[in-house]
């Protein structure tokens, strides 16, 4: 493969310097994540309302609050790093962005809950899973918000 050739030493340093900084999701980024879903999570996960709304809202609403939060992460993500590149590489880099985020805000969810004693995965997965959803809407946004700082 040929190497590419760069006209002015800015568009070098920006190929080579700027750019992986800004689109690639690096370990950094992931431990950002996960104490960035903390912030959120914990106070969320804390409150009665949050495990009543576990057991009572349909498995219905928990699909949408998950399409919700992807959404919205994406939209994010999208506008704050990638909106102005148009490669399909960045498309690789946008979904891991993206997905990582959200499963690492539904982790911390659940584990939060975890040792809170507020699921019961062996016999109430279902449960358990919904409190996990409805922390890590909170959890996502702040996740990839203090992914950006």
């Amino acid at each position: 493969m040929p190497k590419k050739r760069y006209k002015k030493l800015d568009d070098y340093l920006e190929h080579k310097l700027v750019k992986p900084i800004a689109i690639e999701f690096q370990k950094k980024d992931v431990i950002q994540v996960i104490i960035g879903s903390l912030i959120l999570s914990l106070p969320i996960s804390l409150t009665q309302e949050t495990w009543e709304l576990g057991n009572s809202l349909p498995m219905e609403n928990i699909f949408f609050i998950m399409i919700l939060s992807i959404g919205l992460i994406s939209v994010f993500t999208y506008y704050h790093y990638h909106h102005k590149r148009k490669h399909e590489e960045h498309a690789k880099h946008f979904l891991r962005r993206v997905l990582t985020t959200y499963l690492g805000a539904l982790f911390i969810a659940a584990l939060i809950l975890s040792l809170i004693n507020q699921t019961n995965w062996d016999l109430e997965f279902l449960v358990s899973f919904k409190k996990s959803v409805i922390v890590a809407l909170s959890g996502s946004i702040s996740a990839i918000i203090t992914d950006t700082i």
